[in-house]
């Protein structure tokens, strides 16, 4: 299989225009500002099976996978949420976000961002990475063959069944929109047909450690997604799965008005994903 894609193969979401686009991330740039930079002082590393290590390329991104109006519409998705997000960790947070706590968890919210929307946005991230995976599936790509531009070994193991794949593709072609207003004015439409898997959205309480900030991607054969995008954790279910009963009260669920951004004190940011595996092995 070849590791790249000419410009006139069709785009991988609407599979209708060529894919013309160059550099498309498929992680949104917002979730890694910062986490690896131009300096040489900070990269990122590729870890194995057999636990080494080495250096790799930086932000995932890659050439004539999309479309330029697939992308488009990507992008007003990012936008729409990172202006939403902008003030969550400064000093201006509380005037942009209420906070409200059980006896477990705290979490903030922003009675501006969308929950349809937001969710729609998560659904694109899922969808590009797990699309990546199936076409450039992990048993053909070696140690010496690799893309230039993406390291795929990223997205090696993020592997989810095909028909949900197929199920956020057609969410992602029916519901973007190509400018912010068009997918507001949609948003009522986009809460009514968009398919429902609970999201559990993550950040810290206070200020991380910068070698506490993680890049990665986990996905539990179609149980559920984790991802570590450095100032956020993410986790999608798409089962019914107990191992998650500790979280259900911040999970975006279904028809939910806003969105629960839940906050982890220290020693909970810091091994939430590892709790989830460990549940999940005693299951």
């Amino acid at each position: 299989m070849s590791f790249t894609r000419a410009n006139n193969e069709l785009c991988l979401l609407c599979e209708i225009n060529k894919a013309d686009q160059c550099n498309s991330h498929i992680v949104p740039n917002f979730f890694t500002n910062g986490l690896f930079r131009t300096d040489h002082k900070k990269f990122p590393f590729y870890i194995g099976a057999n636990g080494e290590s080495r250096k790799t390329q930086g932000i995932p991104h890659i050439d004539h996978v999309f479309c330029c109006e697939c992308e488009r519409k990507f992008a007003v998705l990012e936008t729409y949420v990172a202006n939403k997000l902008r003030h969550l960790h400064s000093i201006l947070c509380f005037t942009k976000f209420s906070v409200a706590r059980n006896s477990q968890l705290a979490w903030k919210t922003n009675s501006s961002l969308d929950p349809a929307i937001f969710r729609l946005f998560i659904y694109s991230i899922i969808w590009r990475c797990a699309a990546i995976s199936k076409f450039f599936p992990a048993e053909t790509v070696s140690e010496n063959q690799t893309n230039p531009k993406i390291d795929f070994r990223f997205f090696n193991h993020f592997i989810i069944p095909d028909e949900i794949i197929i199920l956020l593709q057609q969410n992602l072609n029916s519901m973007m929109e190509i400018s912010q207003q068009s997918l507001i004015d949609k948003r009522d439409e986009i809460k009514k047909a968009i398919s429902y898997f609970p999201i559990g959205f993550f950040t810290y309480e206070k200020k991380i450690l910068e070698e506490t900030r993680v890049f990665s991607l986990n996905a539990d054969n179609g149980s559920f997604v984790f991802l570590n995008l450095n100032d956020y954790k993410l986790v999608c279910l798409f089962s019914n799965n107990r191992i998650f009963e500790s979280i259900n009260s911040v999970l975006i669920a279904k028809n939910e008005d806003i969105v629960k951004i839940c906050t982890l004190p220290d020693d909970k940011w810091n091994n939430i994903g590892q709790q989830f595996y460990h549940d999940l092995i005693r299951k």
